[in-house]
């Protein structure tokens, strides 16, 4: 049986922090973080089955947007920053919405506070 090697997910150092920062400003982010807490699962190898849409991110980010300038096209702007990130990084890039964990916290979801918990900042508007 032959096992798979699976690359590392990218970390703070792998990145360009300037040319995040710049994305960032386009896109009226307030704060950007890698989720350090998620890992790479397991390949699935059922026949049938579709593969897992998670297997290929090579980077988790949480990011929150800045309210008072977030227009709530949200699947355009939240895709928009994808592929801007994507472009930027040559990396398949997931983005949680900070809002998001932020109303799962408080529905006391503890994988919404050890993903909050484990974030290394890559940007922080000042």
């Amino acid at each position: 049986m032959t096992t798979l090697k699976r690359k590392p997910l990218l970390t703070k150092s792998d990145l360009s922090l300037d040319e995040i920062a710049e994305i960032c400003r386009r896109w009226n982010i307030h704060e950007m973080a890698v989720d350090t807490g998620k890992t790479r699962p397991p390949v699935r190898q059922v026949p049938g089955l579709e593969p897992d849409p998670f297997s290929d991110v090579d980077l988790y980010l949480i990011v929150k947007f800045d309210s008072d300038k977030y227009e709530w096209h949200f699947n355009e702007h939240h895709f928009g920053v994808v592929e801007a990130l994507q472009r930027a990084t040559g990396a398949k890039v997931w983005i949680t919405d900070d809002s998001i964990l932020e109303k799962r916290i408080a529905e006391g979801a503890e994988w919404a506070i050890r993903d909050k918990e484990s974030r290394d900042v890559i940007y922080a508007r000042g």
